[in-house]
Protein backbone atom coordinates (compact mmCIF):
# COMPACT_ATOMS: atom_id res chain seq x y z
CA UNK A 1 0.00 0.00 0.00
CA UNK A 2 1.36 3.44 -1.37
CA UNK A 3 1.72 6.78 0.72
CA UNK A 4 -1.46 8.63 1.58
CA UNK A 5 0.05 10.88 -1.50
CA UNK A 6 0.19 8.46 -3.71
CA UNK A 7 -3.32 7.49 -3.21
CA UNK A 8 -4.40 10.93 -3.27
CA UNK A 9 -2.42 11.77 -6.48
CA UNK A 10 -4.03 8.23 -7.70
CA UNK A 11 -7.08 9.05 -7.22
CA UNK A 12 -7.31 12.28 -8.60
CA UNK A 13 -5.92 11.05 -11.98
CA UNK A 14 -8.49 8.75 -12.12
CA UNK A 15 -11.02 11.14 -11.74
CA UNK A 16 -9.35 13.48 -14.56
CA UNK A 17 -9.59 10.44 -16.67
CA UNK A 18 -13.11 9.57 -16.05
CA UNK A 19 -14.21 12.81 -16.75
CA UNK A 20 -12.06 13.29 -19.68
CA UNK A 21 -13.84 9.95 -20.76
CA UNK A 22 -17.09 11.11 -20.69
CA UNK A 23 -16.26 14.73 -22.37
CA UNK A 24 -14.78 12.60 -25.36
CA UNK A 25 -18.09 10.47 -25.54
CA UNK A 26 -20.04 13.16 -25.09
CA UNK A 27 -18.47 15.27 -28.06
CA UNK A 28 -18.21 11.96 -30.19
CA UNK A 29 -22.05 11.28 -29.39
CA UNK A 30 -24.85 11.93 -32.76
CA UNK A 31 -26.43 14.92 -31.51
CA UNK A 32 -22.82 16.56 -31.03
CA UNK A 33 -20.38 15.45 -32.52
CA UNK A 34 -21.04 17.85 -35.80
CA UNK A 35 -20.64 20.61 -33.95
CA UNK A 36 -17.19 19.43 -32.87
CA UNK A 37 -15.92 18.86 -36.24
CA UNK A 38 -16.42 22.06 -36.64
CA UNK A 39 -15.54 23.74 -33.32
CA UNK A 40 -12.06 21.78 -32.52
CA UNK A 41 -10.22 24.34 -34.72
CA UNK A 42 -11.43 27.44 -33.09
CA UNK A 43 -10.71 25.71 -29.13
CA UNK A 44 -7.17 25.59 -30.32
CA UNK A 45 -6.99 29.20 -31.92
CA UNK A 46 -8.65 30.42 -28.40
CA UNK A 47 -6.47 28.80 -26.25
CA UNK A 48 -3.34 30.49 -28.35
CA UNK A 49 -4.90 33.99 -28.19
CA UNK A 50 -6.08 33.06 -24.05
CA UNK A 51 -1.80 32.49 -23.54
CA UNK A 52 -1.08 35.67 -24.73
CA UNK A 53 0.70 38.38 -22.55
CA UNK A 54 4.17 40.29 -24.04
CA UNK A 55 3.12 39.23 -27.83
CA UNK A 56 0.71 41.09 -29.67
CA UNK A 57 1.25 40.09 -33.21
CA UNK A 58 1.19 35.61 -33.37
CA UNK A 59 0.50 33.74 -36.53
CA UNK A 60 -0.98 30.34 -37.32
CA UNK A 61 -0.17 27.43 -39.21
CA UNK A 62 -1.97 24.29 -40.06
CA UNK A 63 -0.82 21.68 -41.98
CA UNK A 64 -2.61 18.51 -42.66
CA UNK A 65 -2.83 15.93 -44.95
CA UNK A 66 -4.62 12.22 -45.03
CA UNK A 67 -2.19 10.70 -42.15
CA UNK A 68 -2.06 13.75 -39.69
CA UNK A 69 -2.70 17.34 -38.92
CA UNK A 70 0.04 20.01 -37.13
CA UNK A 71 -1.22 23.18 -35.17
CA UNK A 72 1.37 25.67 -34.87
CA UNK A 73 1.19 28.97 -32.79
CA UNK A 74 3.77 31.17 -31.54
CA UNK A 75 1.63 32.71 -29.40
CA UNK A 76 3.83 32.57 -26.29
CA UNK A 77 5.15 29.64 -23.82
CA UNK A 78 3.15 27.51 -21.54
CA UNK A 79 2.69 28.30 -17.77
CA UNK A 80 2.59 25.78 -15.38
CA UNK A 81 -0.71 25.49 -13.95
CA UNK A 82 -2.00 25.68 -17.76
CA UNK A 83 0.06 22.65 -19.59
CA UNK A 84 -1.22 20.58 -16.42
CA UNK A 85 -5.22 22.35 -16.93
CA UNK A 86 -4.16 20.86 -20.28
CA UNK A 87 -3.25 17.21 -19.78
CA UNK A 88 -6.23 16.64 -16.09
CA UNK A 89 -8.70 18.79 -18.73
CA UNK A 90 -9.30 20.92 -15.43
CA UNK A 91 -9.45 24.86 -16.17
CA UNK A 92 -7.41 27.83 -14.98
CA UNK A 93 -9.47 30.46 -16.39
CA UNK A 94 -10.62 33.51 -13.87
CA UNK A 95 -14.24 33.26 -13.83
CA UNK A 96 -14.38 36.59 -11.25
CA UNK A 97 -12.57 39.38 -13.17
CA UNK A 98 -13.38 42.52 -12.46
CA UNK A 99 -12.82 43.79 -15.75
CA UNK A 100 -14.73 41.79 -17.92
CA UNK A 101 -13.36 42.87 -21.02
CA UNK A 102 -10.10 41.33 -19.69
CA UNK A 103 -11.35 37.96 -19.10
CA UNK A 104 -9.63 35.28 -20.92
CA UNK A 105 -13.31 33.32 -22.29
CA UNK A 106 -11.31 29.75 -22.96
CA UNK A 107 -10.92 26.95 -20.70
CA UNK A 108 -7.44 25.37 -21.68
CA UNK A 109 -8.33 21.93 -20.94
CA UNK A 110 -12.26 21.85 -21.20
CA UNK A 111 -11.72 23.35 -24.66
CA UNK A 112 -8.96 21.39 -25.84
CA UNK A 113 -10.87 18.29 -25.53
CA UNK A 114 -13.23 19.50 -28.09
CA UNK A 115 -9.82 18.34 -30.64
CA UNK A 116 -10.08 14.91 -30.04
CA UNK A 117 -12.75 15.01 -32.59
CA UNK A 118 -9.65 14.84 -34.71
CA UNK A 119 -7.37 12.65 -33.08
CA UNK A 120 -7.22 10.85 -29.63
CA UNK A 121 -3.46 11.20 -29.71
CA UNK A 122 -1.55 14.21 -29.87
CA UNK A 123 2.26 15.27 -29.51
CA UNK A 124 2.44 18.75 -27.97
CA UNK A 125 5.83 20.64 -27.85
CA UNK A 126 6.86 24.24 -26.96
CA UNK A 127 7.86 26.48 -24.46
CA UNK A 128 6.98 25.77 -20.55
CA UNK A 129 8.18 29.05 -18.30
CA UNK A 130 10.70 29.16 -21.12
CA UNK A 131 12.07 25.48 -21.46
CA UNK A 132 11.17 23.01 -23.98
CA UNK A 133 8.83 20.49 -23.54
CA UNK A 134 7.48 18.02 -25.13
CA UNK A 135 4.19 15.40 -23.91
CA UNK A 136 2.39 12.91 -25.78
CA UNK A 137 -1.44 12.66 -25.01
CA UNK A 138 -3.35 9.83 -25.65
CA UNK A 139 -6.73 9.21 -25.29
CA UNK A 140 -7.49 6.44 -26.99
CA UNK A 141 -8.38 3.86 -24.36
CA UNK A 142 -10.53 3.64 -21.24
CA UNK A 143 -10.09 5.53 -18.40
CA UNK A 144 -7.21 3.52 -16.46
CA UNK A 145 -5.29 3.68 -19.68
CA UNK A 146 -5.98 7.74 -19.64
CA UNK A 147 -5.45 7.88 -16.26
CA UNK A 148 -1.91 6.35 -16.72
CA UNK A 149 -1.48 8.32 -19.63
CA UNK A 150 -1.82 11.31 -17.22
CA UNK A 151 0.56 9.95 -14.98
CA UNK A 152 3.16 9.65 -17.40
CA UNK A 153 2.72 13.25 -18.66
CA UNK A 154 3.19 14.79 -15.32
CA UNK A 155 6.55 12.43 -14.52
CA UNK A 156 8.09 13.67 -17.97
CA UNK A 157 7.46 17.70 -16.80
CA UNK A 158 8.60 16.44 -13.21
CA UNK A 159 11.68 14.90 -14.72
CA UNK A 160 12.09 18.34 -16.24
CA UNK A 161 14.04 16.99 -19.22
CA UNK A 162 15.33 19.65 -21.26
CA UNK A 163 15.26 18.72 -25.38
CA UNK A 164 16.88 20.98 -27.88
CA UNK A 165 14.77 23.00 -29.70
CA UNK A 166 15.40 25.21 -33.24
CA UNK A 167 11.98 26.51 -32.91
CA UNK A 168 10.90 27.22 -29.30
CA UNK A 169 8.65 30.40 -30.09
CA UNK A 170 6.37 27.86 -31.75
CA UNK A 171 4.05 25.70 -29.89
CA UNK A 172 2.92 22.67 -31.81
CA UNK A 173 -0.02 20.21 -31.60
CA UNK A 174 0.43 16.57 -33.39
CA UNK A 175 -2.58 14.97 -34.28
CA UNK A 176 -1.60 11.52 -35.58
CA UNK A 177 -4.25 8.85 -36.94
CA UNK A 178 -6.37 11.26 -37.47
CA UNK A 179 -10.33 11.63 -38.55
CA UNK A 180 -10.19 13.05 -41.89
CA UNK A 181 -14.13 14.25 -41.11
CA UNK A 182 -12.49 16.97 -39.34
CA UNK A 183 -11.72 18.84 -41.91
CA UNK A 184 -14.81 20.45 -42.14
CA UNK A 185 -13.95 22.58 -39.28
CA UNK A 186 -10.46 23.72 -41.55
CA UNK A 187 -13.38 24.48 -44.68
CA UNK A 188 -15.14 26.74 -42.27
CA UNK A 189 -12.49 28.17 -41.03
CA UNK A 190 -11.16 29.36 -43.89
CA UNK A 191 -15.07 30.97 -44.79
CA UNK A 192 -14.12 33.21 -41.53
CA UNK A 193 -10.55 34.09 -41.41
CA UNK A 194 -11.24 37.93 -42.41
CA UNK A 195 -13.18 38.09 -39.45
CA UNK A 196 -10.89 37.01 -37.29
CA UNK A 197 -8.49 39.60 -37.99
CA UNK A 198 -11.00 41.62 -36.99
CA UNK A 199 -12.10 40.42 -33.66
CA UNK A 200 -9.10 38.83 -32.96
CA UNK A 201 -6.17 41.92 -33.64
CA UNK A 202 -3.43 39.89 -32.51
CA UNK A 203 -3.25 37.79 -34.79
CA UNK A 204 -1.51 38.84 -38.38
CA UNK A 205 -1.52 35.68 -40.63
CA UNK A 206 -2.92 32.47 -40.84
CA UNK A 207 -1.41 29.75 -42.95
CA UNK A 208 -3.43 26.63 -44.21
CA UNK A 209 -1.04 24.32 -46.09
CA UNK A 210 0.21 26.70 -48.81
CA UNK A 211 -2.71 29.21 -48.69
CA UNK A 212 -1.63 31.90 -46.89
CA UNK A 213 -3.95 34.95 -44.59
CA UNK A 214 -2.64 38.09 -43.44
CA UNK A 215 -3.18 41.75 -42.86
CA UNK A 216 -1.64 44.47 -45.24
CA UNK A 217 -3.11 47.16 -43.00
CA UNK A 218 -5.48 48.60 -41.06
CA UNK A 219 -6.82 52.27 -40.90
CA UNK A 220 -9.63 53.49 -39.09
CA UNK A 221 -12.05 56.49 -39.62
CA UNK A 222 -14.99 57.97 -37.88
CA UNK A 223 -18.58 58.23 -39.35
CA UNK A 224 -21.34 59.76 -37.59
CA UNK A 225 -19.61 59.75 -34.35
CA UNK A 226 -19.09 55.95 -34.51
CA UNK A 227 -15.32 54.31 -35.57
CA UNK A 228 -15.15 52.51 -39.00
CA UNK A 229 -12.34 50.30 -39.39
CA UNK A 230 -10.79 48.79 -41.86
CA UNK A 231 -8.59 45.90 -42.52
CA UNK A 232 -6.99 44.95 -45.57
CA UNK A 233 -5.84 41.41 -46.69
CA UNK A 234 -3.53 40.13 -48.65
CA UNK A 235 -6.05 39.36 -51.16
CA UNK A 236 -7.14 42.14 -51.84
CA UNK A 237 -10.67 41.79 -49.83
CA UNK A 238 -11.32 44.20 -47.11
CA UNK A 239 -12.78 43.72 -43.54
CA UNK A 240 -15.42 46.86 -43.04
CA UNK A 241 -16.00 46.53 -39.03
CA UNK A 242 -18.36 49.12 -38.02
CA UNK A 243 -18.22 49.51 -34.15
CA UNK A 244 -20.82 50.51 -31.52
CA UNK A 245 -18.20 52.63 -29.11
CA UNK A 246 -20.71 52.47 -25.91
CA UNK A 247 -20.57 48.38 -25.45
CA UNK A 248 -17.61 47.78 -27.42
CA UNK A 249 -19.89 45.74 -30.08
CA UNK A 250 -19.50 45.65 -33.91
CA UNK A 251 -21.08 45.09 -36.80
CA UNK A 252 -18.69 43.70 -39.91
CA UNK A 253 -18.99 42.99 -43.96
CA UNK A 254 -16.22 41.88 -45.83
CA UNK A 255 -16.02 43.63 -49.41
CA UNK A 256 -14.66 42.72 -52.78
CA UNK A 257 -12.89 45.77 -53.57
CA UNK A 258 -12.01 44.68 -57.35
CA UNK A 259 -15.24 43.76 -58.28
CA UNK A 260 -17.14 47.14 -55.99
CA UNK A 261 -19.33 44.56 -54.25
CA UNK A 262 -20.52 43.24 -50.25
CA UNK A 263 -19.44 39.51 -50.21
CA UNK A 264 -22.54 37.32 -49.66
CA UNK A 265 -22.01 35.06 -46.44
CA UNK A 266 -22.68 31.34 -46.85
CA UNK A 267 -25.99 29.84 -44.67
CA UNK A 268 -23.99 28.09 -42.81
CA UNK A 269 -21.27 29.80 -41.43
CA UNK A 270 -21.92 31.41 -37.42
CA UNK A 271 -23.65 35.09 -37.38
CA UNK A 272 -22.46 36.12 -33.68
CA UNK A 273 -19.28 35.67 -32.56
CA UNK A 274 -17.65 36.26 -29.20
CA UNK A 275 -14.35 36.84 -30.66
CA UNK A 276 -14.52 33.15 -31.77
CA UNK A 277 -17.62 32.19 -33.64
CA UNK A 278 -21.00 30.90 -31.51
CA UNK A 279 -21.18 27.86 -33.61
CA UNK A 280 -24.98 27.23 -32.51
CA UNK A 281 -25.66 30.46 -34.74
CA UNK A 282 -24.90 28.83 -38.44
CA UNK A 283 -28.56 28.79 -39.13
CA UNK A 284 -29.16 32.58 -39.09
CA UNK A 285 -29.49 33.83 -42.79
CA UNK A 286 -27.97 37.01 -41.64
CA UNK A 287 -25.87 39.75 -43.87
CA UNK A 288 -23.31 40.21 -41.72
CA UNK A 289 -21.40 38.87 -38.71
CA UNK A 290 -21.83 40.56 -35.07
CA UNK A 291 -19.58 40.21 -32.87
CA UNK A 292 -19.84 41.78 -28.40
CA UNK A 293 -19.23 40.43 -25.26
CA UNK A 294 -22.19 38.52 -24.89
CA UNK A 295 -23.59 35.72 -22.62
CA UNK A 296 -22.96 32.34 -23.77
CA UNK A 297 -23.58 28.83 -22.67
CA UNK A 298 -20.98 26.59 -21.28
CA UNK A 299 -19.69 25.26 -24.32
CA UNK A 300 -19.78 28.80 -26.23
CA UNK A 301 -22.24 27.54 -29.06
CA UNK A 302 -25.05 29.96 -28.54
CA UNK A 303 -26.21 33.01 -26.49
CA UNK A 304 -27.35 32.11 -22.91
CA UNK A 305 -29.59 34.39 -21.86
CA UNK A 306 -30.35 36.78 -25.13
CA UNK A 307 -32.88 39.07 -23.53
CA UNK A 308 -29.99 40.27 -20.77
CA UNK A 309 -28.36 40.89 -23.97
CA UNK A 310 -31.04 42.96 -25.74
CA UNK A 311 -29.66 46.44 -25.77
CA UNK A 312 -25.90 45.23 -27.09
CA UNK A 313 -27.60 42.99 -30.02
CA UNK A 314 -29.96 45.77 -31.11
CA UNK A 315 -27.23 48.55 -30.45
CA UNK A 316 -25.13 46.38 -33.00
CA UNK A 317 -28.18 45.97 -35.82
CA UNK A 318 -29.22 49.65 -35.56
CA UNK A 319 -25.70 50.34 -36.66
CA UNK A 320 -26.67 48.80 -40.09
CA UNK A 321 -28.65 52.05 -41.55
CA UNK A 322 -25.70 53.92 -41.36
CA UNK A 323 -23.12 50.99 -42.91
CA UNK A 324 -25.52 51.15 -46.06
CA UNK A 325 -25.20 54.99 -45.95
CA UNK A 326 -21.55 54.83 -46.04
CA UNK A 327 -21.48 52.30 -48.63
CA UNK A 328 -24.25 52.67 -50.90
CA UNK A 329 -22.39 55.26 -53.51
CA UNK A 330 -19.55 53.21 -53.13
CA UNK A 331 -20.22 49.37 -53.31
CA UNK A 332 -23.16 48.27 -56.09
CA UNK A 333 -24.85 45.45 -53.54
CA UNK A 334 -25.48 47.36 -50.81
CA UNK A 335 -28.76 46.35 -50.53
CA UNK A 336 -27.95 42.73 -49.26
CA UNK A 337 -26.98 44.70 -45.60
CA UNK A 338 -31.28 44.28 -45.65
CA UNK A 339 -31.37 40.62 -46.17
CA UNK A 340 -32.69 39.43 -42.87
CA UNK A 341 -35.37 36.81 -42.76
CA UNK A 342 -36.76 34.13 -40.22
CA UNK A 343 -34.69 32.75 -37.81
CA UNK A 344 -36.05 29.18 -37.75
CA UNK A 345 -33.44 26.39 -36.03
CA UNK A 346 -32.42 28.42 -32.96
CA UNK A 347 -33.06 27.53 -29.91
CA UNK A 348 -33.86 31.53 -29.07
CA UNK A 349 -35.65 32.35 -32.35
CA UNK A 350 -38.57 33.61 -30.83
CA UNK A 351 -37.08 36.68 -29.60
CA UNK A 352 -34.57 37.13 -32.57
CA UNK A 353 -37.93 37.07 -34.98
CA UNK A 354 -38.67 40.22 -32.52
CA UNK A 355 -35.86 42.09 -32.67
CA UNK A 356 -35.16 41.43 -36.21
CA UNK A 357 -38.95 42.28 -37.07
CA UNK A 358 -38.29 45.65 -34.77
CA UNK A 359 -35.75 46.09 -37.10
CA UNK A 360 -37.85 45.69 -40.24
CA UNK A 361 -40.47 48.00 -39.29
CA UNK A 362 -38.01 50.59 -38.27
CA UNK A 363 -36.62 50.48 -41.97
CA UNK A 364 -40.03 50.51 -43.81
CA UNK A 365 -39.60 54.20 -43.22
CA UNK A 366 -35.94 54.88 -44.40
CA UNK A 367 -34.90 55.62 -47.63
CA UNK A 368 -33.13 52.14 -48.56
CA UNK A 369 -34.01 51.04 -51.82
CA UNK A 370 -32.04 53.29 -54.56
CA UNK A 371 -33.89 54.16 -58.06
CA UNK A 372 -32.17 55.64 -60.66
CA UNK A 373 -29.67 57.36 -57.44
CA UNK A 374 -32.72 58.42 -55.94
CA UNK A 375 -33.22 56.47 -52.59
CA UNK A 376 -37.25 55.41 -51.60
CA UNK A 377 -38.72 54.30 -48.47
CA UNK A 378 -39.90 50.61 -48.93
CA UNK A 379 -43.77 51.71 -47.99
CA UNK A 380 -43.38 53.79 -50.98
CA UNK A 381 -42.59 51.67 -54.11
CA UNK A 382 -44.99 49.66 -56.61
CA UNK A 383 -43.69 45.62 -56.14
CA UNK A 384 -45.09 43.23 -59.01
CA UNK A 385 -46.88 40.65 -57.30
CA UNK A 386 -47.47 36.91 -58.27
CA UNK A 387 -50.58 35.14 -57.24
CA UNK A 388 -50.16 31.06 -57.71
CA UNK A 389 -52.01 28.45 -57.65
CA UNK A 390 -51.32 26.16 -54.52
CA UNK A 391 -50.86 23.22 -56.22
CA UNK A 392 -48.25 24.42 -57.84
CA UNK A 393 -44.70 22.85 -58.17
CA UNK A 394 -41.41 24.13 -59.67
CA UNK A 395 -42.36 27.71 -59.80
CA UNK A 396 -39.20 28.96 -59.35
CA UNK A 397 -37.68 28.70 -63.02
CA UNK A 398 -41.11 30.98 -64.10
CA UNK A 399 -41.37 33.58 -61.09
CA UNK A 400 -38.56 36.41 -62.53
CA UNK A 401 -40.27 36.22 -65.84
CA UNK A 402 -44.00 36.88 -64.23
CA UNK A 403 -41.96 39.88 -61.54
CA UNK A 404 -40.62 41.42 -64.49
CA UNK A 405 -43.94 41.06 -66.92
CA UNK A 406 -45.78 43.08 -64.53
CA UNK A 407 -43.22 45.51 -64.06
CA UNK A 408 -42.86 46.31 -66.98
CA UNK A 409 -46.39 46.88 -67.51
CA UNK A 410 -46.60 49.46 -64.29
CA UNK A 411 -43.96 51.35 -65.20
CA UNK A 412 -46.36 52.58 -67.79
CA UNK A 413 -49.71 52.26 -65.89
CA UNK A 414 -48.06 53.85 -63.21
CA UNK A 415 -45.71 55.82 -64.60
CA UNK A 416 -45.21 58.81 -61.55
CA UNK A 417 -45.08 56.06 -58.82
CA UNK A 418 -41.64 54.57 -57.91
CA UNK A 419 -40.76 51.09 -59.91
CA UNK A 420 -38.24 49.13 -59.39
CA UNK A 421 -35.66 48.63 -62.15
CA UNK A 422 -35.00 45.21 -63.47
CA UNK A 423 -31.95 45.10 -62.14
CA UNK A 424 -32.87 45.33 -58.36
CA UNK A 425 -36.10 43.85 -58.77
CA UNK A 426 -35.77 40.07 -57.97
CA UNK A 427 -33.64 40.96 -54.91
CA UNK A 428 -35.93 43.60 -53.18
CA UNK A 429 -39.02 41.37 -54.10
CA UNK A 430 -37.42 38.17 -52.27
CA UNK A 431 -36.35 40.71 -49.24
CA UNK A 432 -39.46 41.72 -48.81
CA UNK A 433 -40.94 38.32 -48.78
CA UNK A 434 -38.33 37.53 -46.18
CA UNK A 435 -39.63 40.82 -44.20
CA UNK A 436 -43.41 39.70 -44.50
CA UNK A 437 -42.77 36.20 -42.86
CA UNK A 438 -42.16 38.19 -39.85
CA UNK A 439 -45.67 38.91 -39.81
CA UNK A 440 -45.14 42.36 -41.31
CA UNK A 441 -48.10 43.07 -43.40
CA UNK A 442 -47.87 46.73 -44.99
CA UNK A 443 -44.48 47.08 -46.67
CA UNK A 444 -44.98 48.50 -49.48
CA UNK A 445 -47.93 48.75 -52.62
CA UNK A 446 -47.74 45.31 -54.12
CA UNK A 447 -49.49 45.28 -57.75
CA UNK A 448 -50.74 42.12 -59.00
CA UNK A 449 -52.34 40.56 -62.40
CA UNK A 450 -55.74 40.92 -59.85
CA UNK A 451 -55.36 44.77 -59.78
CA UNK A 452 -53.75 45.73 -63.35
CA UNK A 453 -57.32 44.17 -64.96
CA UNK A 454 -59.11 45.75 -61.79
CA UNK A 455 -57.72 48.92 -62.67
CA UNK A 456 -57.98 48.94 -66.38
CA UNK A 457 -61.55 48.09 -65.64
CA UNK A 458 -62.39 51.80 -63.92
CA UNK A 459 -62.22 52.90 -67.54
CA UNK A 460 -65.17 53.19 -70.13
CA UNK A 461 -63.01 53.73 -73.06
CA UNK A 462 -59.55 54.11 -74.41
CA UNK A 463 -59.57 57.33 -74.37
CA UNK A 464 -59.92 58.23 -70.85
CA UNK A 465 -57.39 55.61 -70.17
CA UNK A 466 -55.05 57.74 -72.86
CA UNK A 467 -55.32 60.74 -70.52
CA UNK A 468 -54.74 58.57 -67.47
CA UNK A 469 -51.69 57.34 -68.73
CA UNK A 470 -50.60 60.56 -70.51
CA UNK A 471 -49.76 58.02 -73.49
CA UNK A 472 -50.63 57.82 -77.08
CA UNK A 473 -53.05 55.70 -78.36
CA UNK A 474 -50.66 53.47 -79.71
CA UNK A 475 -48.70 53.15 -76.51
CA UNK A 476 -51.76 52.47 -74.62
CA UNK A 477 -52.35 49.82 -77.25
CA UNK A 478 -49.23 48.31 -76.74
CA UNK A 479 -49.73 47.65 -72.65
CA UNK A 480 -53.39 46.55 -73.38
CA UNK A 481 -51.57 43.93 -75.56
CA UNK A 482 -48.92 43.27 -73.09
CA UNK A 483 -51.80 42.45 -70.08
CA UNK A 484 -53.49 39.86 -72.18
CA UNK A 485 -50.38 37.91 -73.27
CA UNK A 486 -49.75 37.98 -69.41
CA UNK A 487 -53.26 36.51 -69.03
CA UNK A 488 -52.74 33.76 -71.55
CA UNK A 489 -49.42 32.83 -70.21
CA UNK A 490 -50.89 32.17 -66.67
CA UNK A 491 -53.68 30.19 -67.97
CA UNK A 492 -50.88 28.21 -70.12
CA UNK A 493 -48.41 27.97 -67.63
CA UNK A 494 -50.93 26.88 -64.55
CA UNK A 495 -54.18 25.75 -66.66
CA UNK A 496 -56.18 27.86 -64.97
CA UNK A 497 -58.31 30.55 -66.47
CA UNK A 498 -57.63 33.62 -64.20
CA UNK A 499 -61.18 35.33 -63.22
CA UNK A 500 -59.94 38.56 -64.63
CA UNK A 501 -60.36 37.00 -67.81
CA UNK A 502 -64.20 38.18 -67.43
CA UNK A 503 -63.67 41.64 -66.66
CA UNK A 504 -64.77 44.40 -68.99
CA UNK A 505 -61.51 45.15 -70.26
CA UNK A 506 -61.82 44.29 -73.86
CA UNK A 507 -61.76 46.68 -76.45
CA UNK A 508 -64.82 46.82 -79.05
CA UNK A 509 -64.37 48.34 -82.92
CA UNK A 510 -65.71 51.91 -81.11
CA UNK A 511 -62.69 52.06 -78.94
CA UNK A 512 -65.44 50.72 -75.47
CA UNK A 513 -64.41 48.48 -73.19
CA UNK A 514 -66.27 45.71 -73.32
CA UNK A 515 -66.77 42.03 -70.88
CA UNK A 516 -65.51 38.80 -73.15
CA UNK A 517 -69.19 38.29 -73.86
CA UNK A 518 -69.90 41.44 -75.77
CA UNK A 519 -67.09 40.79 -77.96
CA UNK A 520 -67.88 39.23 -81.35
CA UNK A 521 -65.47 38.44 -84.18
CA UNK A 522 -66.84 40.16 -86.95
CA UNK A 523 -65.57 39.87 -90.61
CA UNK A 524 -64.45 43.35 -92.11
CA UNK A 525 -64.58 45.47 -89.40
Amino acid sequence: MGTFKELWNQKSYEYSALKIKESINDWNSEQRRKIALVKWVWELIQNACDKLEDKKDISINIEYDDERLVFKHNGGHFKNEEILALISAGSTKPFDQINKEDEKTGKFGKGFLVSHVVSPKVKIEGQLEKKPFRIYIDRSGDKEEISKNISECIDKLDKNEMLESTSSEWTTYTYEEINRDSYEGINRLKKLIPFIFSFRPEISSIKINDEEFSIKERKCESYEEKTLEFIYLNNDDTILTFKNDKDNTTISVLLNDKDKKIRVLENNVPKIFKKEPLIGTSGFTFPIIINGNFETDSDRLNLSRPTDDKQKIVGALELIYPLWNYLKDKYTNCYYLFKFSKVEEDTNRAFWNIVVKELVEDWINKPIIKIDDDPKKPKEIFLPRIQIPSETQNFKNTEEVYLKKINEILKIMYHAEPILNDDILLVWYNIIKNWKELGIKEICEEKDISSITEYIHRYDDLKSLNETFSKSEEETLNVLIKIFELLNKYKNDFNTTPTNFKLGIYLNQNGDFCGPEDICIDNNV
